[in-house]
């Protein structure tokens, strides 16, 4: 069975501290989440303050002195990322040092790490209150060709136009790194107000994980040293608004086409049935083994490649294929046809006890990776839930055949999004 998982506790209001041991890893990840709803406009703002957080603070202003810091702590790794989740915008802080017991008689890095943290939020690099003029305009710039390059993945951009398509004004469509439209206005001084705004009222999770030194809560506890009046982010609720139903096609420099459709679940994390909608998909296209690949791409050779995966933060589902676009039309009936067998039940239970088992060892891997455990854990805190690995292994243990079908009879198709090739003959 998995390792244990994190420790949780209250450091202050809205402040959660979540700690683990693993002695096989040679140094201490620290990684401290803030988060906030996803608003339009807002949204590119935090972007750009997390781009700005990296570039410096007031005693390290510049990016030659704080690489220079960064060094003298024996090459610690620092990175500052804005991140969606279901309708949170995060802002993700992460520090790795090497462990104690690797530098024998060096000062505790982790003390250095964890104040530098804090340097980092609550006195980042500024001038004339606000963020300094020639960091934001360069940020702007290079936010603005990050985005844009963002359209050469065909796969990527084919399913951000399906989820916009599908969510419209709903807050999940919004991408973490927000829309240079919304550049013009945006002054220093407004991003250093908003950031401190985020410090004072966001919820605040800070994990550490590999070889914590003694002492680490102490640490952490010092770590804000801000006023705090923290509001409650709610868990989202995955609404089910009636299926659209709807067919859009955009054609593209491609040399394949890109299927991307969109369905909705109605299932959140903390919903009993949550287990079962795991199941659904992993029988449905979320492995190798599943009907999609099995029937779609080996039987039928219908596509290049094929699979699906879950939003669950916003009860949403997605399968995904590379195909010919003269298969359009036998893709969607396969896939709806694979669709409809799951709901009937007509699956072996050998093929459920397989997806059970590879789901129970996905838990268990998480283990060797602890960015994924973070990831795991801080998940299921904006799902309002706080669960070990153990109970989920539990409660897909206790899913039935019975249970896979009403899971699948409550996935409705919403969306059918295909980006085909503009200089081929085919067309809609």
């Amino acid at each position: 069975m998995a390792g244990a998982d994190f420790s949780r506790q209250e450091l202050g209001p809205g402040v959660e501290f979540f700690v683990r041991a693993d002695p096989r890893f040679k140094t201490i990840r620290v990684d401290l989440f803030l988060a906030a709803p996803l608003r339009p406009r807002a949204h590119t703002r935090l972007a750009l303050i997390g781009r700005l957080l990296e570039r410096g603070t007031r005693r390290l202003p510049d990016l030659r002195r704080l690489n220079g810091f960064l060094d003298e702590l024996f090459g610690a790794n620092f990175a500052v990322e804005v991140e969606a989740l279901g309708h949170h915008q995060l802002l993700h802080l992460g520090l790795e040092v090497v462990a104690p017991p690797y530098l024998p008689g060096r000062e505790d890095l982790l003390a250095s790490g964890v104040s530098f943290l804090g340097e980092v939020l609550a006195d980042p690099a500024a001038e004339d209150g606000g963020f300094r003029r020639d960091h934001l305009r360069q940020e702007k710039k290079a936010l603005a060709a990050h985005i844009h390059s963002l359209a050469n993945d065909k796969s990527a951009y084919a399913h951000r136009r399906c989820l916009e398509a599908m969510c419209g004004a709903d807050p999940c469509a919004l991408p973490a790194h927000g829309d240079p439209a919304d550049f013009r206005g945006i002054d220093g001084r407004r991003l250093l107000a908003d950031h401190q705004g985020l410090l004072a009222t966001a919820p605040l999770a800070l994990f550490m994980s590999g070889q914590p030194t003694p002492g680490a809560e102490a640490l952490v506890g010092g770590l804000v040293r801000w006023p705090r009046r923290p509001a409650q982010v709610p868990p989202a609720d995955p609404a089910l608004p009636p299926p659209r139903d709807q067919e859009l096609f955009e054609a593209h420099e491609v040399s394949q086409g890109r299927l991307v459709l969109g369905y909705r679940t109605g299932i959140g994390m903390g919903d009993p049935l949550y287990p079962a909608l795991l199941l659904f998909n992993a029988l449905f296209g979320g492995d190798a083994q599943s009907l999609l690949f099995r029937q779609v791409r080996e039987a039928a050779g219908l596509c290049y490649h094929i699979g699906t995966h879950l939003e669950p933060l916003c009860g949403l589902l997605f399968v995904e294929a590379g195909i010919d676009p003269d298969a359009y039309g036998a893709v969607c009936a396969q896939i709806e046809a694979q669709h409809e067998a799951l709901r009937q039940g007509e699956f072996a239970e050998a093929d459920l006890s397989a997806s059970r088992l590879l789901l129970q060892r996905h838990l268990e891997t998480l283990d060797d990776s602890p960015e994924a455990l973070i990831r795991f854990c801080y998940q299921q805190r904006l799902a309002g839930l706080d669960l070990p690995r153990s109970q989920w292994r539990e409660r897909l243990d206790e899913v039935d055949a019975a249970a896979v079908a009403m899971a699948a009879a409550l996935v409705r198709r919403d969306t059918s999004f295909f980006l085909y090739p503009a200089q081929g003959a085919w067309r809609p």
